[in-house]
């Protein structure tokens, strides 16, 4: 038989839910049916409130009296997790209650000749079923049993961040990827001409003397012109239209882009590369679908290219597209969209632009339709972010401008769904491989970890935001300035060790920056690369931990420009997960998991406790994770007992509170990676094994006794495991030094 068929409970990063960790192994296991006469086959068993009824195989109710409940007692245990089946026969499809013990939970819209399903943990020991004031009909096969599953029950009650499987770091509460396409407008089309390279002389309809040869198109009069017919413009698309001048004089140069109507814009070009913009817009007319130019005397074009822009989007009259962004020109209620989004009913979402270049008006993001969930008009240069909730399912993102007349830029568009549930578990990819992420509470100290305008400046330092950052959006800001002369600072509260963490990445090139400087500290100079990499920084307020410092003044530093994200200080000795701030200290709660299993998957005589787990430091403090009987008297332990210099695992026994092993095992002052450690226990027969080499044996002493519980702490609460997990087993027997070396070889 495999070790993983031997195994009564595995759990592994792989699924979750709000409040829960999700196991592999077992799936749902149900006790015995603790109801009686659930059939109702005898008017019998159950205590029944006015309204109700038995007979003729269901339980019925008439909702004239009010509301009532139909009762069965002592039942339940406290604080067990259990599953609730009926069947409704009849009814008004309206809504039904149920609860498990105490306090009432509601279904809605219960419809007839249908079976439901609910799960709950138990507040006291009746199970009762509620017929509400609103409902009538009739119910059978009533069930109820003891879910024995290995699932975690888990709590954080804040949001936290995770590194995602594609390398992004990612709040928990985001639900969807990004459900804008195209949101940084830098998606181009296909080429719409040929032999824009003028390669031979040929595709080009050629009219008033113009040629062409050597590669170019030459015009000789201003009257020439050189025409190419192009897949039928649409009206309000875009085109990027691309092409070279190589003569000064070529100076009434029009590009026309011709359907159904006039469309087109005309250029007087400069010597190099133009470019222009072109938004269609038909006038009348009667032309066939193409590109001309027109060209001055003696004038000379090459390298010709027509693409349409700004795929995705709708714009209205006012709104056209530039390089890589939206462009208003003196805008009024003039609407850019984007139509085939999914966005439901109740649903929350974050909604995050850039804008630049404003002069005037302003512009706000809207779900749905005009007027269906309008934002907060935007004035001002910056990257934004806001968050609302849909009324109704829509289709459709919008910015609309303001009725004065809005001339700005808009670009870096993105809208995701999120959720207020903060009891999500972190799977995080932080070094490639998945691992659940247990972390203790931590506060950023940072009020503006993203937002760097709010920083206090020195010597002038240039600081430019947009740009792509390490969650994917574009909220990263470039600094630039003069090596040996400028700095940004923000004031913080520290009156400890405080661990400084900061994202950064070069422009271009490798070279050396310095950041999270504590003043009069000089060890922190650290090497860029165009990747991005979090640098970390540990001092003390003894050297100035109350400003955080992003320095240029260093002359050994050889960047005059990088680009940073998510400043971090945190009183702890370490660093831990990202904490987006924007204004206010935020604080992300302590992760913590306890209570799977149960008695039958769990064997107090013998068994097997494995892991493959990682520290997050060398910390002076216990981690644990138990098998025990939700006491300390009663536990099977293994746990990370490090120090500043050393890097200790131990197990533990105790029955009936007496210490029946106790064994550890030293790496020493190297921080180890995920590391195989399994424990196994037996009446005088004890073991640990660490990476597929038996380290400790103890060959005296009792098991505990009434072992039922799994959990990621020394089983009362206290001493959580904070660390990184990938797998965690449990076995119901010894394992033999075979299996047990199989299990935890690296």
């Amino acid at each position: 038989m495999s070790l993983l068929r031997k195994a009564s409970i595995v759990t592994t990063p792989t699924a979750y839910e709000n409040g829960k960790i999700l196991s592999v192994k077992p799936s749902i296991v149900l006790g015995n049916e603790l109801i009686t006469n659930g059939d109702f086959a005898t008017d019998s068993d159950w205590t029944l409130q006015s309204g109700w009824s038995i007979g003729d195989g269901k339980a019925t109710f008439e909702n004239s009296q009010g509301a009532g409940n139909l009762t069965q007692t002592s039942v339940l245990e406290v604080g067990k997790y259990y599953k609730l089946t009926f069947d409704t026969l009849e009814t008004n499809n309206t809504t039904f209650a149920y609860s498990f013990g105490s306090g009432f939970e509601f279904i809605s819209s219960i419809g007839p000749n249908s079976t439901h399903t609910v799960f709950g943990t138990a507040a006291g020991t009746s199970i009762n079923l509620r017929g509400t004031s609103l409902f009538s009909g009739s119910i059978t096969n009533v069930s109820v049993k003891e879910v024995l599953d290995s699932d975690f029950d888990f709590t954080r009650n804040s949001s936290a961040t995770r590194v995602n499987s594609q390398g992004l770091i990612e709040d928990m509460q985001i639900l969807s990827g990004d459900l804008v396409s195209n949101g940084d407008f830098s998606q181009e089309g296909s080429e719409l001409l040929t032999n824009g390279d003028f390669a031979t002389d040929s595709d080009w309809t050629k009219s008033g003397g113009a040629t062409i040869s050597n590669g170019m198109a030459n015009f000789l009069t201003g009257s020439s012109k050189i025409a190419q017919s192009i897949s039928a413009p649409t009206q309000d698309r875009v085109y990027r239209v691309e092409f070279d001048s190589n003569q000064i004089n070529l100076s009434t140069t029009a590009v026309l882009i011709y359907g159904s109507g006039f469309y087109g814009s005309s250029n007087i070009p400069s010597v190099g590369k133009n470019i222009l913009y072109i938004k269609t817009n038909i006038s009348g007319g009667s032309q066939t679908n193409k590109i001309q130019l027109t060209g001055g005397s003696n004038g000379t074009l090459d390298n010709v290219s027509v693409k349409e822009v700004g795929q995705d989007w709708t714009l209205e009259p006012g709104w056209s597209i530039g390089e890589d962004k939206a462009i208003a020109t003196g805008a009024s209620n003039s609407n850019l969209e984007q139509v085939g989004l999914t966005i439901s009913n109740t649903k929350k979402y974050k909604i995050s632009f850039t804008v630049d270049n404003y002069t005037s008006g302003a512009v706000r993001p809207m779900l749905g339709a005009v007027g269906a969930v309008a934002g907060t008009y935007v004035s001002e240069n910056g990257t934004f972010t806001e968050t609302l909730t849909a009324n109704n399912n829509f289709d459709r993102i919008v910015f609309r401008t303001s009725g004065s007349g809005t001339t700005l830029s808009i670009s870096n568009i993105s809208i995701i769904e999120i959720t207020d549930d903060t009891n999500l578990p972190r799977i995080d990819y932080t070094g490639g491989e998945g691992h659940w992420l247990f972390e203790p509470q931590s506060t950023n100290l940072v009020t503006y970890s993203e937002d760097f305008s709010q920083w206090g400046q020195s010597g002038a330092p240039a600081l430019t935001s947009g740009q792509l950052a390490p969650d994917g959006t574009f909220g990263a800001t470039k600094i630039s300035g003069t090596i040996g002369s400028s700095y940004i600072a923000l004031a913080q509260a520290s009156t400890t060790t405080a661990t400084r963490t900061i994202y950064a990445k070069t422009v271009s090139g490798t070279g050396t920056a310095k950041l999270m400087s504590y003043s009069g500290n000089t060890n922190n100079l650290f090497t860029l690369t165009e990747e991005w990499q979090r640098f970390e920084l540990t001092g003390s307020s003894a050297v100035g931990a109350t400003s955080f410092y992003i320095d240029l003044r260093d002359n050994a530093q050889t960047l005059s420009e990088f680009i940073i994200w998510g400043a971090q200080s945190e009183e702890l000795s370490f660093a831990t997960s990202y904490i987006p701030t924007n204004g206010s200290q935020i604080t992300r709660l302590a992760d913590a998991a306890f209570g799977a299993g149960s008695s039958d998957l769990i064997n107090s005589t013998e068994g097997v406790l494995y892991a493959e787990i990682s520290a997050l430091a060398n910390e002076n403090l216990q981690r644990w994770f138990s098998l025990s009987n939700g006491t300390t008297s009663n536990t099977v332990k293994i746990g990370l007992l490090n120090n500043t210099t050393d890097y200790r695992f131990a197990c533990e026994v105790r029955s009936a509170a007496v210490l029946s092993a106790f064994m550890t095992y030293n790496f020493g002052a190297v921080t180890p990676t995920f590391v195989k450690v399994a424990f196994k226990y037996s009446l005088n027969d004890f073991a640990l094994w660490v990476n597929g080499v038996e380290v400790a044996t103890d060959t005296s002493g009792n098991t505990p006794i009434g072992l039922n519980k799994l959990s990621f702490n020394r089983a009362d609460g206290a001493q959580t495991f904070y660390g990184k997990t990938k797998n965690l087993k449990v076995f119901t027997t010894a394992l033999t030094d075979e299996q047990l070396a199989a299990l935890t070889t690296i």
